[in-house]
């Protein structure tokens, strides 16, 4: 990305410098044909030249760009920043990799990435700059799952950990507020346990509501199973009981998506609201699959740890129930021992689902998946580690993968045998393996066992790992480009 900006900021110097500016033709062709935003700006503020790119990621016309200072589009909070870099070009020094948000036509803000050159003698400046919206959505969506995972792992409570994942939600999505209702286990009716953004009164009001064909987008959403649109909460029918409820509040949309546990039982539902009517992006779309999947592993997770306390307390009495009796019979004890083995086994089937949740493999891109490892890591864990990976690969056709051990201190010989063989099935099976994060202790170990690591691709932390996928995947182009100034 940053070696096309490099490219095109040169190409348009060197168009200059042919005197393609006062001819026209072949620089206007070149501004047609790119798929970055093309610009030259005068050193009073204002657009002098502006390529198709910019219509089509903005929605502005190029008369309503060039009719107005620049920094008006941009966003509030990134005019300081802008000002300083325009400073910067006013003084003859270059913009290397500037980023700042352009609000668009229906108000909304995309994020660019920036290259840029001045021409003092024109009193003009050069630039180039990438829509990286979705790259910057990515980012900080991923680093909010992870954060839940981290949250699963250290025991933190079901509504901090759901509230977590709506924050980070809400923080790639412009202006819109989220919720997670869960549906009793025992019944038909629906409560709020996260979305800290919406009104309190609005949440009261709909807490206990009873799911139906009718109900709003979430009570509708868990009755028909399947995600529910309304794009205007104003004029639909599924709102008729709720409608003055929610525009008294200010809410105009609402998409709402059931989540799901891994058996397919509705656990409850991940909304998103806005102040205005709109419709789901595919961007948007893409948010909700990947957070309602991770709203139904903290669930499940959580109700699989409370169903373990209960197992275990209930075992517990049993236990002091059947001591008691011990004296009396043989026969109390025999029976005794045969029902604590079984519920020792169990606690144990419990323990296995709550492993298996703790280490989800997650699909972030096409044919790349992120397998998070998390705790500690015995024979039996890594080789269910080892199929879960290898699942996931043929599952999702995937071609990379991202194996982050920063959240594993330490691992004994066995284990760090088992995962340089997971790394090598995973190549038998067509996908290379980039492991990131991994602890001195455990890179000692790998040294002591002496394995043969020439088929292990390591890098420091989870971002360079994701990176280094995205680039052999080709998500990312590498050329450098030398800039050449007038």
């Amino acid at each position: 990305m940053r070696s096309q900006n490099n490219q095109a900021v040169t190409q348009i110097s060197k168009a200059n410098e042919s005197n393609s500016l006062r001819n026209g033709g072949q620089l206007e062709r070149f501004f047609d044909l790119s798929l970055d935003l093309l610009c030259i700006a005068g050193f009073d503020g204002y657009f002098k030249m502006l390529n198709p790119a910019w219509e089509r990621t903005l929605g502005f016309t190029r008369q309503e760009l060039l009719a107005r200072p620049y920094i008006e589009f941009i966003h509030p909070d990134d005019r300081m920043d802008t000002r300083a870099e325009q400073t910067k070009l006013l003084e003859g020094a270059p913009v290397l990799h500037f980023e700042n948000r352009y609000r668009t036509k229906e108000g909304r803000y995309r994020w660019l990435n920036w290259k840029a050159t001045p021409f003092a003698g024109e009193q003009v400046i050069y630039a180039a700059a990438r829509d990286i919206t979705e790259r910057k959505r990515q980012e900080a969506l991923l680093a909010g799952e992870k954060r839940v995972l981290e949250m699963l792992s250290t025991g933190a409570g079901l509504a901090e950990t759901l509230e977590s994942l709506t924050e980070a939600v809400e923080a790639v999505t412009d202006e819109m507020r989220c919720s997670i209702l869960l549906l009793e286990q025992e019944g038909a009716r629906l409560h709020p346990v996260a979305g800290q953004r919406l009104p309190e009164a609005y949440s009261r009001a709909i807490d206990g509501v009873e799911i139906g064909p009718n109900v709003g987008s979430c009570g509708t959403a868990a009755y028909l199973r399947a995600p529910v649109v309304v794009a205007d909460i104003a004029g639909d029918p599924r709102w008729e009981a709720f409608r003055d409820l929610a525009l008294a509040h200010g809410l105009r949309a609402c998409w709402s998506t059931p989540i799901f546990c891994s058996k397919g039982t509705v656990l409850g539902t991940f909304a998103m609201y806005y102040g205005e009517p709109r419709n789901p992006s595919e961007m948007d779309l893409k948010v909700i699959e990947r957070a309602t999947h991770l709203a139904g592993i903290a669930i499940e997770h959580k109700r699989a740890e409370e169903n373990l306390a209960r197992a275990h307390d209930q075992l517990e009495a049993r236990i002091q129930e059947r001591t008691a009796q011990l004296a009396a019979t043989n026969e109390a004890l025999e029976a005794e021992i045969v029902e604590r083995k079984r519920a020792e086994e169990e606690i144990k089937k419990q323990q296995e689902s709550i492993r298996r949740l703790s280490t989800p493999v997650l699909p972030v891109r096409e044919r790349l998946l992120i397998l998070p490892i998390i705790g500690e890591i015995d024979a039996q864990r890594a080789r269910q580690l080892t199929d879960q990976l290898l699942h996931g690969i043929r599952a999702n056709r995937a071609r990379v993968v991202v194996m982050d051990m920063t959240g594993v201190a330490s691992v004994d010989s066995y284990v760090a045998n088992h995962l340089v063989r997971t790394v090598r099935a995973a190549n038998l099976l067509g996908a290379s393996v980039i492991v990131t994060g991994l602890s001195r202790e455990i890179t000692q170990t790998l040294v002591h066992i002496d394995v043969d690591l020439s088929s292990l691709t390591t890098l420091g932390d989870l971002q360079s790992g994701i990176e280094e996928a995205e680039r052999r995947l080709g998500y990312h182009l590498s050329v450098v480009a030398r800039h050449t100034g007038a």
